[in-house]
């Protein structure tokens, strides 16, 4: 008994196979903004390219994960995702935060940076809230299969 019985209109576990293909679009997508500043500066802010570039890996093997462990019921493997999938919030939250500082603060010298960076400040910023819904729907999930879940609170006679 998770926080969620259904996704949207279909199952629970038809909801967190489409939050396994959504993980794997959240992955192409760090790659393609990573390849999109590489190719527009290359020597403009390495390091955050190297941690997307992490993280994109990190993501499409827990999507693989996700989906292996939806067919085999493994919550063990669904607590993988979740643990994989935190730190990604995690971690969008911080980007966010720090391209909206950089972007307001600092002198970027290349246009192209500053549209880049923009729009992903825009476009991670949105999806927060649908990583947020999809950690809950795997979460939920793994509640049912793990029979657990919000217990009812005693009361007292």
């Amino acid at each position: 008994m998770g926080l969620l019985k259904s996704c949207l209109l279909c199952s629970l576990k038809t909801g967190c196979f489409m939050v396994a293909f959504y993980t794997f679009l959240l992955a192409g997508l760090l790659l393609l903004f990573n390849i999109h500043d590489i190719i527009q500066a290359s020597d403009y802010i390495v390091w955050t390219r190297i941690v997307s570039f992490i993280f994109a890996i990190l993501l499409f093997f827990a999507g693989l994960v996700l989906i292996v462990g939806l067919f085999r019921k493994a919550p063990g493997m669904l607590a993988f995702w979740m643990g994989i999938f935190t730190l990604f919030i995690i971690y969008q939250i911080a980007m966010v935060c720090w391209q909206i500082y950089y972007y307001t603060n600092m002198d970027i010298k290349y246009n192209n940076v500053s549209t880049s960076m923009y729009a992903s400040m825009i476009v991670f910023g949105i999806l927060i809230f649908g990583d947020i819904l999809a950690l809950v729907a795997v979460h939920s999930y793994r509640d049912h299969l793990g029979g657990r879940g919000l217990q009812p609170v005693p009361t007292m006679a």
